[in-house]
């Protein structure tokens, strides 16, 4: 949001949307079942709906409550609830409205986010939401207009949530408002039939991610099919890791005439980026584009992968910490959680701004299998965290990871294999954790 918003014109309108939440009728509550049983999305639509059902509802009370007398002697309490009626049949007529129903009743109302005199917001029944034709309140920079303020938008306001998180914080608000036992579901994120892939359906890109995504010269890799291919058959990583990711390709290029080469472009949390070759041209022996790496000059290489750690935390989920970007999500391919160094060179950082600060996470070290890699251990060691077995020097079993030098090798060769190393990974380290709390 561009603002957040310390006074509130229309208190009747906060009435009713805080009836909304707070006086949910029994009708409007969702079966656990159906909504575990819904997509993402379906989710996200059941809770705007229940929402609204509910705001139409509430004017049966609301008008009760002023018949029994309650406001006998608070006359401007009064009209703030008579002005909350109001607004409620605006609801009802507005949906009635778009199901082709004829309504003589206006669905304008005073907007409650701006001192609006006359009447300049309307229900969207379509996208159930607030819409205000005069204050651009949900707006930012370059989409200001045609947006709705919605369940989610209310939740974020009204319970201070800020930042990239604010959704998914009122999302599971809205949960444990709307739902069957809401409060209790331990991931409202997760897809049917994921239960076993760790991961949450919802972990918002960071607003440095999205600008290096909107460049222009970067295309998203599921719209290069050549591009997609290669790292789906050289790498293992899926369309769908592929896009969680968001996994881009770059063609450089003088005056319009392309070098014969493509980069994949690994974005970090911070808008710092690592460009791989993915397609090499053989007429090309020197320079930065010849690179099997290039990170680009002006800004340091940050971390891979960061904005799941609190995910990890709050799920009680193990995090793996590779090396590389590929690495990284191999892992997350294989349904597990882990953040990518860059480097080796990057192991300080990692500490300094994800570990040493307070963080509870479940980390496991699997660098690469080399000497480079092994040098890692010491840290995490001093600081108490887990070690993947088959690194550590005195090392004498003959696990599946030991014979390969990194977790996309192991990947490409055998996707069961590496999934059951990792499996066994994960119930030695919940052990060694358990045993240090």
């Amino acid at each position: 949001m561009k603002k957040k918003f310390e006074s509130i014109y229309n208190m009747g309108a906060v009435i009713l949307m805080m009836l909304g939440l707070g006086g949910v009728t029994s009708e409007v509550i969702i079966s656990k079942e159906k909504f575990m049983e819904a997509s993402f999305k379906e989710r996200i639509e059941m809770l705007k709906i229940a929402f609204e059902i509910n705001l139409i509802n509430v004017q049966v009370n609301m008008e009760k409550a002023i018949e029994d007398g309650q406001f006998s002697e608070n006359e401007e309490e009064k009209q703030q609830w008579l002005e909350g009626i109001e607004i409620s049949k605006a609801i009802e007529a507005a949906c009635k409205k778009n199901n082709k129903e004829l309504t003589e009743n206006s669905v304008l109302f005073r907007c409650f986010l701006h001192d609006d005199s006359n009447p300049s917001m309307s229900w969207s029944a379509r996208q159930h939401g607030f819409y205000c034709f005069t204050c651009n309140f949900r707006g930012d920079e370059e989409n200001e207009k045609n947006t709705v303020f919605d369940l989610f938008d209310f939740i974020g306001w009204l319970k201070g949530f800020r930042g990239t998180a604010s959704f998914k914080n009122s999302f599971k608000y809205a949960v444990s408002v709307f739902v069957e036992d809401g409060i209790n579901i331990d991931n409202p994120f997760l897809e049917k039939g994921t239960e076993n892939s760790k991961h949450s359906n919802y972990i918002a890109y960071t607003k440095e991610m999205n600008k290096v995504r909107r460049w222009t010269f970067h295309y998203p890799v599921e719209d290069d099919a050549p591009a997609l291919e290669k790292l789906q058959n050289e790498r293992g990583i899926s369309l769908a890791t592929a896009k969680r990711m968001s996994v881009m390709t770059w063609y450089p290029s003088t005056d319009d005439k392309p070098w014969g080469l493509c980069y994949w472009i690994f974005i970090n949390d911070d808008g710092s980026y690592t460009r791989r070759l993915a397609t090499i041209n053989k007429n090309i022996t020197t320079g930065q584009c010849a690179k099997k790496w290039w990170n680009p000059a002006g800004k340091s290489m940050g971390i891979f992968n960061t904005r799941v750690l609190e995910h990890c935390s709050q799920f009680n989920q193990v995090c793996f910490v590779t090396e590389s970007a590929i690495d990284a999500m191999s892992c997350e391919e294989l349904g597990y959680h882990a953040v990518g160094l860059n480097s080796v060179n990057n192991l300080g950082l990692f500490f300094r701004e994800y570990v040493d600060k307070s963080s509870d996470t479940m980390f496991i070290c699997l660098t690469d299998n080399d000497e480079a890699g092994k040098s890692c251990i010491v840290s995490f060691d001093k600081r108490n965290l887990y070690v993947a077995e088959h690194l550590r020097q005195e090392y004498s079993g003959d696990s599946w990871l030991s014979k390969l030098k990194d977790v996309n090798e192991a990947l490409v060769a055998d996707r069961a294999e590496t999934l059951k190393a990792l499996k066994d990974i994960e119930e030695q380290a919940k052990g060694f954790y358990k045993e240090e709390v």
